[in-house]
């Protein structure tokens, strides 16, 4: 009855209300490679499949390592600012995602020729991946303002315009080409986010939401904050797409391309999970700005309900996912049970792993974000190296399995101990 009672009051309070609202909306975001599967399985050959599944995760890199991940600074100023600070410490981030573009750019231009050949990537996607980088930093500086201001709406809307515009471009390609390739879905996504990077920093702008006025003490703050980020992103992306290359080069792109739909099947439950993120973030850094000390007591009963709710929710997701691939999916697209399940169970540990990283965060523990991720990028590099040219796919799942239970185990007693002795 207690748990009935805090089930209700959970589902009819301000933080359920919001995150229904960012599963809408997400939802549209992360349907895009589902609609497209179809489309992928019947049109294209599974060594194109592999080679976009590349481009993901080499775009995944780029947009998380060269804006310095800078809008995830702003929440932790945002309710502590007076308006007008928070317009300049806003204009500060972005000249910081701007500069460190130009920065990456500079180092990346030299080593272009080397890395590309090592990981088999075709030379010409530099500046495809450049341009898609900025404008996922701007996009995404613009949709975190969004969040704060509870601005659903809004956020809404410039989400519903770039996937119309990705889908479009996709659809349009696939249609009139006679034999469409994987630039079918390379142009569409470089497209959207160039596009919705340079419509977001005129909106910030012009609707008086930042102030370009250099501070140096923001500035300092945010690159201290942020600095750490690099190699915990560089991490993370390891954690999360780094089998693919390492299955491109023991097992082939066709075998990546089958990995890839089987991956997009198991990670559905990620929609709600990210979507429950977007809401609890700014709860939580409001709870913090109020009361820091009592927040983790206060918030006991929501984690609770979610863990529960989503270990549910991941277990059916997979089960549709399982049979989604049999009844579906060609015959040459087809890939074990096992992998789905181990792709989905990882993130289910995903979804836990947000309850606690917050924490971390709000209090500037980038350093041992730094070291969790790390560490866990060390154990999927090693499991990747071990697993994959034995098993193949199943080596891959089994490593990123490992890598995010790990990931939230690590982040869960890492709060634990900063709670324990703030």
């Amino acid at each position: 009855m207690r748990y009935r009672s805090a089930f209700i009051s959970l589902i009819q309070s301000r933080l359920a209300q919001s995150a229904a609202k960012y599963t809408a909306f997400t939802a549209i975001d992360k349907i895009v490679p589902l609609l497209f599967l179809p489309i992928a399985v019947a049109k294209l050959s599974p060594e194109s499949l592999g080679l976009i599944s590349l481009f993901y995760a080499t775009n995944l890199l780029f947009s998380t390592m060269a804006p310095l991940q800078t809008h995830g600074v702003i929440p932790t100023r945002f309710y502590k600012l007076s308006a007008n600070d928070l317009k300049i410490y806003i204009g500060n981030a972005l000249f910081m995602v701007l500069l460190s573009e130009i920065v990456f750019l500079t180092l990346l231009i030299p080593l272009w020729p080397t890395l590309s050949q090592m990981f088999n990537l075709p030379s010409n996607w530099l500046f495809l991946l450049i341009f898609s980088s900025l404008g996922t930093g701007l996009f995404q500086v613009a949709q975190t303002i969004h969040r704060l201001e509870d601005n659903w709406k809004l956020f809404g809307s410039m989400q519903i315009l770039k996937t119309s515009v990705d889908i479009g471009c996709t659809l349009a390609i696939v249609l009139l080409s006679n034999e469409p390739n994987q630039l079918a879905r390379i142009i569409p996504i470089t497209l959207a986010n160039s596009l919705f990077g340079v419509a977001s920093l005129l909106f910030i702008v012009f609707s008086g939401r930042a102030l370009f006025s250099i501070h140096k003490i923001y500035l300092k703050e945010i690159l201290v904050f942020c600095a750490p980020l690099i190699p915990h992103s560089l991490s993370g992306w390891i954690i999360n797409s780094s089998d693919r290359f390492f299955l491109s080069k023991y097992a082939g792109l066709d075998v990546t391309g089958k990995y890839d739909v089987a991956y997009t099947l198991g990670m559905m439950i990620s929609l709600l999970s990210q979507s429950f993120n977007m809401a609890w973030s700014p709860y939580l850094f409001r709870i913090l700005s109020e009361n820091s000390n009592n927040s983790f007591a206060q918030t006991k009963k929501i984690r609770r309900l979610y863990a529960s709710s989503i270990l549910v929710a991941g277990v059916v997701l997979a089960v549709v996912a399982h049979v989604a691939m049999r009844l579906f999916a060609p015959p040459q697209f087809q890939t074990d049970a096992s992998v789905i399940y181990l792709i989905s169970a990882a993130f289910i540990a995903q979804a836990f792993y947000f309850l606690y990283v917050n924490y971390l965060l709000y209090f500037h523990k980038t350093v041992v974000l730094l070291l969790i991720t790390g560490t866990c990028s060390v154990i999927s590099i090693l499991l990747s190296i071990t697993l994959i040219p034995k098993m193949g796919m199943l080596g891959a799942a089994i490593s990123t399995c490992v890598a995010f239970f790990s990931l939230f185990l690590l982040t869960k007693n890492a709060v634990h101990l900063l709670v324990k002795d703030s």
